[in-house]
């Protein structure tokens, strides 16, 4: 066991998986028209790329941060042993907010997956309308029981789940390379540019700009490693996260370039699921099961890798008296923060009411969270340097993430983020200071 009492259970292969799985979730498979529209497939692969390449000073970061403190806590940890009780607060506040809000976005997309095969189940018995979206007792409560599913699995100990993601994610691989295969065979590589490499609105800088700012929400999985660490075995984590980032990387950017191969990419916008769209022109109904299905393992494994790393966070931030110590507890039996896991998996259940209208807030506060933890690890890196005597070169690594952190918050507040998204940034600031007010005064602790 660790300091905390959990078990350390998880393996390389698990670990790996945990952070592929939550990286490589729905959206890489759902997005793809709405992509083609913001950046055209050549758009998509090299923003992919772009945001990938400033990504690596973080990874490099997190492997320094995470030798240095080995546990669960992640981002929010080590700004905790840099700057204290107030900034580490908030980095686990923005960086809890978006995790939660990937297990929101798959919990409904599993909702939206099963109406694709039986829709009168999804859209039985209507109840309401939120925001213009419609709201069925079935759609509620399919996402309820998937929800109340994996909570258990997670409280049945880490080792399942590490299990389980492994599998899912074995899963999610060979239907990645059943389609790939399918394109290699039957699809035309002069689609790609038919009619333009890049969106048809945008231009090519700006194609390539728009998909680099959602880079920090795209890989936002690669936290998991950071999240899980503390419950895995001997791992050298460097062997982990930067060949997590390069299948990442190309898998995002081949099914980009694979769908755009079976027509003309501008005739599959709109579409929710380009992907089987493509599949079909291929291989007919056999390759559109093969999407839906790796839509599925998507899903699932995004459900699973982001609920192991919020309960971690949030018990975490039990663990240090930033939140009610509650969410700390730990299950007798299978060494697991069941409550963390419990009251996440209530929080995700009862958005599922409200539909996926209010989605957008969640994503945007979600990319900005993601950013701004690239700031504070960038920022502990170079503050912790000295105590623990460290190389100049970590103070060069540190402030290039600091640097990257801040080039992703500016495009997102430039390019992607309505009015709307920055109001609920600063609504969410808000309450956060409030909460923060609230369990410093119960502890007759000053702000620092």
């Amino acid at each position: 066991m660790n300091e905390t009492g959990f078990k350390k259970e998880l393996s390389t292969v698990d670990l790996f998986c945990m952070g592929l799985g939550s990286s490589i979730g729905w959206g890489v498979w759902t997005q793809q028209a709405d992509w083609f529209v913001m950046s055209g497939p050549v758009g998509t692969a090299l923003g992919v790329l772009l945001g990938a390449l400033i990504i690596i000073p973080q990874v490099l970061t997190y492997c320094k941060l995470i030798n240095l403190f080995p546990k669960e806590g992640g981002c929010f940890r080590w700004s905790h042993e840099a700057f204290g009780r107030l900034a580490s607060f908030f980095a686990g506040w923005y960086l809890l907010i978006a995790y939660v809000t990937i297990i929101i976005l798959n919990v409904t997309a599993f909702s939206v997956w099963l109406k694709m095969l039986i829709p009168n189940l999804i859209e039985y018995r209507y109840i309401y309308s939120v925001g213009g979206y419609s709201i069925y007792l079935g759609w509620v409560v399919a996402a309820t029981l998937v929800c109340i599913l994996f909570v258990t699995i997670n409280c049945r100990g880490v080792k399942f789940a590490g299990k389980f993601q492994t599998v899912v994610v074995m899963g999610i691989l060979i239907g990645f390379l059943g389609f790939l295969l399918m394109a290699f065979m039957r699809g035309n590589p002069a689609f790609i540019t038919d009619p333009s490499p890049f969106s048809l609105k945008n231009g090519p800088s700006k194609s390539i700009i728009l998909w680099v700012a959602i880079a920090p929400w795209a890989f936002c999985g690669l936290e998991s490693v950071s999240q899980g660490f503390g419950e895995a075995k001997t791992v050298k984590v460097f062997k982990v996260w930067i060949p997590l980032l390069f299948f990442a990387v190309f898998i995002y950017s081949s099914i980009a370039i694979i769908t755009a191969m079976a027509k003309p990419w501008d005739q599959m916008t709109g579409e929710w699921l380009a992907t089987a769209t493509a599949a079909r022109i291929f291989s007919g109904k056999a390759g559109v099961s093969l999407v839906t299905f790796s839509v599925f393992f998507a899903i699932v494994s995004g459900i699973n890798g982001f609920l192991v790393s919020s309960s971690r966070l949030l018990f975490s931030m039990a663990d240090l008296g930033l939140v009610p110590k509650i969410f700390s507890r730990i299950h007798p039996k299978y060494k697991t923060p069941c409550v963390a896991i419990q009251a996440i998996g209530l929080f995700v259940i009862i958005t599922t009411f409200f539909g996926r209208g209010i989605l957008t807030w969640f994503i945007d506060i979600s990319a900005f969270g993601q950013a701004s933890a690239f700031v504070f690890a960038g920022l502990s890196l170079c503050k912790l340097r000295n105590r623990f005597k460290l190389s100049q070169w970590n103070t060069l690594l540190g402030s290039l993430s600091v640097m990257a952190g801040i080039f992703f918050l500016v495009l997102l507040v430039t390019f992607k983020m309505a009015l709307t998204g920055i109001i609920a940034i600063i609504a969410y600031t808000i309450l956060g200071l409030v909460c923060f007010q609230i369990v410093s005064r119960d502890k007759k602790i000053r702000i620092r």
